[in-house]
């Protein structure tokens, strides 16, 4: 339990670094970062694609995303 306690601490304290977040309490950091869960994605791999439903948040811990947007010219 202790250890769950430690990370989330370690989470809200980064959360906090981060502009987004940076005016909210540290009650509702911790509550945020209870909600978090950490994925690993492959080199390539679509996250989301335009139209889909947006019930997530992602924050990028390290690596790169390419963003793309389609317009009516291709």
């Amino acid at each position: 339990m202790s250890t769950i306690l430690s990370n989330n601490n370690m989470v809200v304290d980064s959360l906090q670094h981060i502009p987004f977040f940076r005016g909210l309490s540290p009650t509702t950091l911790a509550k945020i970062s209870a909600k978090l869960h950490q994925v690993t994605l492959e080199h390539g791999h679509i996250v989301f694609t335009e139209g889909d439903l947006g019930d997530s948040l992602y924050l990028i811990e390290s690596g790169q995303v390419k963003v793309s947007v389609l317009t009516d010219g291709g």
